[in-house]
């Protein structure tokens, strides 16, 4: 769902990922958080998903998004 092109769809994915939590998902997020071209509201919107993984798994959160932000 995350490959639509459709914004409201992809927005609506990014939000189920934040309720669901699942630490296989930071994957996904990762390369939206890191695309400049992405829009803005998507990667504001990644970037909050993250969250609700990281309640769950706060230092796998942590150590991916160092990486990733260090890269941008």
């Amino acid at each position: 769902m995350l490959a639509k092109e459709d914004a409201e769809s992809k927005l609506l994915a990014l939000k189920v990922i934040s309720q669901l939590g699942k630490k296989d998902l930071l994957e996904d997020l990762k390369p939206i958080i890191s695309d400049r071209e992405s829009s803005q509201l998507h990667r504001i919107q990644a970037i909050r998903s993250t969250e609700g993984i990281a309640k769950r798994h706060p230092s796998l959160v942590r150590e991916n998004l160092n990486t990733e932000f260090m890269r941008i």
